[in-house]
């Protein structure tokens, strides 16, 4: 066990869908202080962090930087709301004859909120969490 220390470290592991890199600093402090920077996806993680710096070091400030990337293609879910397409396509017909506007383009229709929905598939947490313990 660790009592106290000052430095710098970095690890990493991947496999075929993540990889996962980990730099660490640590400086002399009285107490235990341990503060991660995990992305907001991957806050499911920060615990198993933690308790890795808890079994090996007793105090100090240690600070985690927590990359995590996902290698593969996941199958993400693309919706389009068609009903509400439709009908502003419509309006914008009607308006070009009225007045001199440009043909609606990929760029206008992506800028229309609630058109368009990306859903992210579920994370597998199990083979990213034994990268973390691997990485950290």
């Amino acid at each position: 066990m660790v009592y106290s220390m000052t430095g710098f470290g970095h690890a990493e592991a991947a496999d075929e869908n993540w990889s996962v890199k980990v730099e660490a600093k640590a400086v002399n402090h009285r107490f235990l202080d341990i503060h991660i920077r995990l992305s907001r996806n991957y806050q499911q993680l920060e615990e198993t962090f933690r308790q890795l710096v808890t079994t090996g070091i007793q105090r100090g400030r240690i600070e985690l930087s927590v990359n995590i990337k996902e290698l593969s293609e996941q199958n993400r879910i693309v919706k389009i709301d068609r009903g509400l397409l439709a009908g502003l396509y419509r309006q914008w017909q009607e308006l070009q004859g009225e007045l001199p506007l440009p043909d609606l383009t990929f760029d206008h229709i992506f800028q229309i909120p609630d058109l368009v929905k990306i859903e992210e598939p579920e994370i597998d947490w199990e083979p990213l969490t034994k990268l973390a313990v691997q990485a950290g």
